[in-house]
């Protein structure tokens, strides 16, 4: 509970530094497993693609993102 309160003590400012970040690495750690079983690609062109295909048109992720973009006036 202790940490908690510490959290809270911090400035607005910074707290909403503290959840994006969290949201960063999340979504980082989510591309880097998908990139780990794939485990080479051609070109640069073909990861980027790769990568747009997946996280661009998977339902999923655009729940996500429209979730977050609800939030604390993103």
């Amino acid at each position: 509970m202790d940490n908690i309160e510490k959290l809270f003590s911090f400035s607005k400012a910074s707290r909403t530094l503290v959840y994006t970040s969290n949201i960063v690495e999340n979504y980082n750690s989510v591309i880097g497993s998908y990139l780990a079983a794939k485990k080479s690609f051609n070109n640069i062109n073909q990861l980027l693609l790769d990568l747009y295909v997946h996280f661009g048109y998977n339902p999923r992720y655009k729940k996500l993102n429209q979730k977050s973009n609800g939030l604390r006036n993103w």
